[in-house]
């Protein structure tokens, strides 16, 4: 990836114009280019196929954040998604894994997180910030995040319902083609999100992919 194409999607203008100049100033092993900084998540639904990264807060003012996760990973299954946001509570950390995002952070986060935030998400792992709230307890969560050193309830968490399907078709022995027709998708859309189960899961092949399904009992 030559150039790392971004945009910034948050309803506080004074954070959205600072956020992109600190973005700006950080080295990463490609070129960042901040395309777009906005407050209207609605844009992104008619040029997400041309972004890698989208910083997303959850509230937006009249839009959801929570929704548009879903919509964006929906559309655009290879779009990597990192929300930053004030809400350190787990539940939102989980609502917003299970509809698709690839990376958390609160604003209280530090610099260092998110550089590390944006690499380890384009290179498929999920990130998570150190400050997530587990009740009143502020825990530390483990760095370069992979499915196949979480336990058996934190992979289902990470999996969204469209994942999940496609895993069960996987799991039946079904084709991309057999799966697209199946749930009214492209077959490159499969394909990503069969990529994504791959990463997510830490598995090298299709073999591996349904021993370790099978092993958190993530099919039947």
């Amino acid at each position: 990836m030559s150039v790392i194409r971004v945009w910034i999607v948050d309803d506080h203008l004074l954070f959205l114009q600072s956020f992109g100049l600190l973005l700006k100033r950080l080295k990463f092993k490609s070129e960042l280019d901040i395309v777009l900084e906005t407050d209207n998540p609605e844009k992104l639904m008619y040029r997400g196929q041309d972004m890698d990264v989208v910083f997303l807060d959850l509230n937006l003012g009249e839009f959801d954040g929570l929704d548009y996760i879903q919509k964006l990973k929906t559309h655009f299954p290879a779009l990597r998604i990192i929300v930053v946001t004030m809400y350190l509570e787990t539940k939102m950390m989980r609502d917003a894994m299970k509809r698709g995002a690839d990376g958390y952070l609160t604003k209280r986060s530090s610099v260092s997180e998110l550089q590390s935030a944006v690499q380890q998400v384009l290179e498929g792992k999920v990130y998570l910030g150190d400050d997530v709230m587990v009740g009143s307890k502020t825990v530390k969560t483990e760095k370069t995040k992979t499915a196949s050193s979480f336990n058996r309830y934190n992979v289902k968490m990470y999996l969204t319902n469209r994942e999940q399907e496609i895993l069960e078709q996987i799991a039946a022995g079904k084709s991309n083609k057999d799966i697209a027709a199946a749930l009214y998708i492209s077959k490159n859309t499969v394909s990503v999100h069969r990529k994504n189960l791959m990463r997510k899961l830490g598995a090298t092949s299709v073999a591996a992919l349904m021993k370790i399904a099978g092993e958190l009992n993530l099919i039947g």
